[in-house]
């Protein structure tokens, strides 16, 4: 089954809530996606905010191995 991240849910994965974090980690890598609108609100996200680099290199490893 795949299932489709949205931005709350993957930015609460990044912020290591727990119970986002174990249900998460249970499902393989490679069901999980994520949209490209997703991806836009993220990465727009994290180049506003106060460490840019700091929370885009923490995006591109949180998705690494999504579709």
């Amino acid at each position: 089954m795949r299932y489709l991240v949205d931005t709350c849910v993957a930015s609460f994965w990044l912020k290591c809530r727990d119970g986002v974090d174990r249900r998460l980690q249970s499902i393989p890598k490679n069901d999980l996606t994520i949209s490209v609108i997703v991806l836009a609100e993220a990465l727009a996200g994290a180049y506003r905010s106060y460490d840019p680099e700091r929370w885009m290199d923490a995006w591109h490893r949180l998705i690494a191995g999504w579709t």
